[in-house]
């Protein structure tokens, strides 16, 4: 029997034509709901619903923040100093992830996970930062962490040989419970080790934390583009898989850095890609200014 790849032919040559042939397409539905246009501009949709949150759960932060709850709050801290305790943190992000598979997967996941799984990991990673009891249960979990986050990478051969049930014809069965909660665990393991690992390396002043901190939302915003053009030529080379994502990393990595260079520098741009506008001399007022001095006349 000979299969007919006629159709996904024409489709390969249509979409690797030109991005302008493809654009008009682009406003054919909506993404997520079999359709291309993205509502939120497809990674940015992670900065709406971090407002959305931040916004919902902020009279809580605030609430938090007083005194008279401090001292009740850090005795309830101390208990997830216990080694194991903090991974009963992961109960309301697996219930989660189970009612979606259950009840709501006519729904698309953002990113993987359900819409309202990240209001979790807002508020733990909140309350992490908030009382030092948190960062010592960080701490103790480290090397567990590791272990079970090893353990639970088991999930990624799950993936490849259950994807249809678990994704696409998924009933919950008991290979999905398993990769869900395999999948939470491997999520909360590594987010304690990298947490640790910041707070260990990164949770002081230096100039490096400083630029990289002010620089997050810029690369956030215009990564996407960036390794989108780059990715949309490297694929066509027929290279090996890792060679081509090693060329798009490399290439993409080299082309970010002299734009978020060029964002930090100039006061507009700060603005319009999140940063906050800064009267320190940059680069671009330095020659500006040497440029000035050289053309003044020389008074003896």
């Amino acid at each position: 029997m000979v299969k007919d790849y006629s159709n996904i032919a024409c489709f390969s040559v249509s979409f690797h034509t030109s991005f302008f042939a493809f654009y008009p397409t682009y406003f054919n539905g909506i993404y997520g709901f079999d359709g291309n246009f993205s509502v939120f501009g497809h990674h940015l949709w992670f900065l709406v619903v971090l407002f959305i949150f931040t916004s919902v759960i902020l009279p809580l932060f605030v609430y938090l923040r007083k005194e008279k709850f401090r001292s009740g709050f850090s005795k309830i801290a101390s208990f997830f100093t216990k080694p194991g305790t903090i991974y009963l943190l992961v109960i309301p992000i697996f219930i989660m992830e189970a009612i979606h598979s259950l009840f709501l997967s006519f729904i698309p996941r953002l990113g993987g996970w359900d819409f309202f799984t990240y209001i979790f990991f807002l508020l733990f990673g909140y309350l992490f930062a908030y009382d030092k009891q948190f960062r010592k249960a960080l701490k103790k979990n480290f090397i567990f962490a590791i272990i079970l986050g090893l353990l639970s990478a088991a999930l990624i051969c799950m993936n490849i040989f259950y994807f249809d049930s678990i994704w696409i014809n998924s009933d919950y069965s008991t290979v999905e419970v398993m990769f869900t909660l395999s999948r939470v665990i491997f999520s909360w393991s590594w987010l304690i080790v990298i947490l640790n690992l910041a707070n260990k390396y990164l949770n002081k002043k230096s100039k490096a934390v400083k630029t990289l901190n002010e620089l997050v939302l810029p690369f956030y915003i215009i990564h996407f583009v960036v390794v989108s053009v780059v990715g949309f030529y490297i694929v066509q080379l027929e290279y090996l898989v890792i060679s081509e994502f090693l060329l798009i990393f490399l290439i993409s990595f080299v082309v970010l850095i002299p734009l978020l260079l060029l964002i930090r520098e100039f006061n507009v741009l700060r603005f319009i890609f999140g940063m906050g506008v800064t009267k320190k001399k940059s680069i671009a007022r330095f020659f500006k200014k040497k440029n000035a001095s050289e053309d003044e006349p020389v008074t003896k």
